[in-house]
């Protein structure tokens, strides 16, 4: 039990520093982007869910990216995107226990809604960059998970 607690936290540890240098080497504004979606990717211990986790988190994202890319583009006042960002809010909540992949796609512009509040940029500076840092993120994710799987099972037959 607590060897498989351990070997969660190594693989999220190595994999959002991993991730996060890759993205930083990318890109100088979001490249956490990448260590979150590496992290997410690594948090279950079995392998399967790991693989599910990044293929679900890298369309959810990508799907999630149009959808804020039309409210973004939509320039909406400050009182419109405030309640956009609650009902996102409101979905994401209902939907991350049902389905991770569905959820990205309030969780996606969410995000995205609550960056462009803080610090407006061009949105497709943010799409973009939302899209290549997960793809990053969910890659190192699942190298790292593939790998943590074979040591794992080697150490088994052993």
């Amino acid at each position: 039990m607590f060897q498989a607690d351990w070997s969660v936290a190594v693989t999220v540890g190595i994999g959002a520093l991993l991730a996060g240098l890759i993205g930083q080497t990318f890109d100088d504004d979001h490249w956490y982007w990448a260590m979150v979606a590496a992290s997410v990717v690594l948090a279950g211990a079995a392998t399967t869910s790991r693989l599910t986790r990044s293929i679900q988190r890298f369309i959810g994202t990508t799907l999630g990216v149009l959808m804020a890319g039309v409210l973004l583009w939509l320039e909406m006042p400050t009182l419109g995107v405030v309640g956009a960002v609650i009902v996102l809010q409101a979905a994401a909540e209902l939907l991350i226990g049902r389905n991770y992949g569905v959820a990205m796609l309030a969780v996606t512009p969410l995000a995205l809604l609550m960056v462009s509040l803080a610090n407006p940029i061009d949105p497709e500076i943010l799409v973009v960059d939302r899209v290549f840092e997960t793809f990053i993120g969910s890659l190192v994710g699942t190298a790292i998970a593939l790998v943590s799987a074979k040591l794992r099972s080697d150490e088994q037959h052993s």
